[in-house]
């Protein structure tokens, strides 16, 4: 057989309406669950599986066309009732799609309008013409003809392209060229084809291989968005992870604070002298704070509550040499087994240590406790100190920093979040809240 006669062969486009039927599911699988924007995915899926059934509806008449017998009868009515009222419930779910990226001018909803009623009028006449032939009827020998009123049906669709035009013309600069196109192609190549068929009837369905390209056509753009999501998506978690190890670098130079080191090494130069034990041990903790804080600017993922609960310890046991009886430091902890940002809980102790029972007469007490929720975990830093005005200005603006880098890191890292609550004269109570499943993406 030679290619002109393959082009023209019934089987040849039969074979075209299977390959899309069988595109549309797919793409409306890979719409559902593709990591596209979640805009109008339904109306896209609804789409794309009623263009399918129309490939198959087509099939199905042509394979039964001519064919004698009741059920023969009834394929070759449900294939041709489904290329007839598929265009037209399509056309409607597509104007219905089109809503999600349209404006709200008054005039691009008049367009949809008319075309609700055009897409509505042609469902309800081919719903008629089951019974009075007048788009398509079967004879006695179950061929398909085409009724009297067949080029009514084909115009109707011809407003429908004309108005998705005026439409996109009227919202070509608020949706983008991109869409602008996505949306043009679907209704571009069927309504060609529509045109086409009122002057020529062939022995296959013109529309339905305009549907077919269009749908090839809508298919690649989606790859295509698909793509530069993707690429969007990956520059996104590069700059976040930027910010990340910036905001480590910033919290970790935070906490070293010349004052605190030159506190450390003034003990120790003390207990050289007065106690050598206590001086090892303590050259021993500042080596592991340091150390503890260098580590933290190599990660980027949370790590284990007990992990940071260590790296406090060591923070606390240098500070307890130098303020002695007068910090106290007491624990209440009902659940460790949790993961939580590095450098998150240390701050809010040494503000506790600093700003709270540092500044009271005698010293008091810091407490650091856990509990778990059905749906969080939390961390509590409290100290009897001297508190704070929360409505009051922040003198020191690098502690200011810091807790707000503790929010930030909570947020972006565990979807966490800090509440700082305080009085002045009683003391002040920090809670970080984690959740323990984070919403999805």
């Amino acid at each position: 057989m030679i290619l002109p006669d393959v082009l023209q062969s019934i089987e040849f486009y039969v074979s075209i309406e299977v390959w899309a039927a069988i595109l549309c599911f797919a793409a409306a699988v890979y719409r559902a669950v593709g990591r596209l924007p979640k805009d109008g995915r339904f109306k896209m899926c609804s789409l794309l599986v009623v263009t399918g059934f129309m490939m198959v509806g087509d099939v199905v008449g042509w394979g039964y066309n001519g064919v004698s017998g009741e059920h023969a009868r009834l394929m070759v009515l449900f294939g041709n009732f489904w290329c007839y009222f598929g265009p037209y419930l399509a056309c409607y779910i597509y104007g219905w799609y089109m809503k999600d990226f349209m404006s709200d001018r008054k005039i691009t909803h008049v367009f949809k309008g008319i075309l609700y009623v055009d897409t509505i009028y042609g469902m309800v006449t081919t719903i008629i013409s089951q019974f009075n032939g007048m788009y398509y009827y079967m004879d006695a020998s179950n061929v398909y003809h085409r009724g009297p009123l067949f080029v009514l049906s084909q115009m109707l669709g011809v407003v429908v392209f004309i108005l998705v035009v005026i439409i996109l013309l009227i919202e070509r600069k608020y949706i983008g060229w991109m869409m602008f196109w996505i949306f043009f192609c679907y209704v571009a190549f069927p309504t060609a084809a529509v045109v086409f068929s009122v002057f020529q009837q062939l022995s296959f369905s013109q529309l339905n291989l305009g549907i077919a390209i269009a749908i090839l056509i809508m298919f690649l753009f989606m790859m295509h968005m698909q793509r530069r999501l993707l690429d969007q998506q990956k520059a996104e978690i590069i700059r976040k992870e930027k910010e990340i190890n910036e905001m480590q670098i910033s919290i970790v130079l935070s906490q070293i604070q010349p004052h605190f080191m030159f506190n450390c090494l003034n003990t120790i130069y003390y207990l050289c002298e007065k106690d050598s034990k206590k001086a090892q041990s303590a050259i021993d903790n500042f080596a592991k704070y340091l150390r503890g804080n260098m580590d933290s600017m190599k990660t980027s993922e949370a790590i284990s509550f007990r992990q940071e609960l260590d790296h406090v310890k060591t923070y606390l046991e240098l500070e307890q040499m130098r303020f002695e009886e007068e910090l106290d430091i007491r624990y209440d902890l009902q659940v460790e087994s949790f993961f939580i940002p590095t450098l998150t809980l240390q701050p809010l102790v040494e503000n506790a240590v600093k700003h709270g029972v540092g500044k009271k007469i005698g010293g008091g007490t810091v407490t650091i406790s856990t509990q778990e929720t059905p749906t969080a975990y939390k961390v509590i830093v409290e100290d009897d100190g001297v508190g704070f005005d929360p409505e009051s200005k922040k003198e020191d603006g690098r502690t200011h920093i810091g807790i707000e880098n503790v929010r930030q890191r909570l947020k972006e890292m565990s979807n966490g979040i800090l509440m700082i609550e305080s009085e002045v004269g009683k003391g002040t109570k920090s809670t970080i809240v984690i959740p323990k499943k984070r919403p999805k993406q």
